[in-house]
């Protein structure tokens, strides 16, 4: 069995999934979100961010991670 932990990125909000994969069968493990205060300096909210993300690697210990491209970044690897 191989875990995967997914990660969709934001400063206000990121999303997460971790989903167990055993041969063609998939299994969800836990999901939910990374919430930041708007308010808060964006140095403090990225810390957030990166602690909540560390925590999850921690306590899952995943295979594999992988997180969500945003539209710029497909235009670059397209652009390849």
């Amino acid at each position: 069995m191989r875990l995967v932990l997914g990660i969709d990125p934001g400063t206000a909000v990121t999303g997460f999934g971790v989903v167990a994969v055993d041969g063609r069968t998939t299994s969800l493990v836990e999901c939910g979100v990374i919430r930041t205060e708007a308010r808060d300096p964006l140095p403090q909210r990225l810390a957030e961010v990166y602690e909540g993300v560390r925590d999850l690697i921690a306590r899952h210990r995943p295979d594999h991670c992988r997180n969500e491209l945003v539209p710029k970044d497909l235009e670059k690897n397209n652009k390849n």
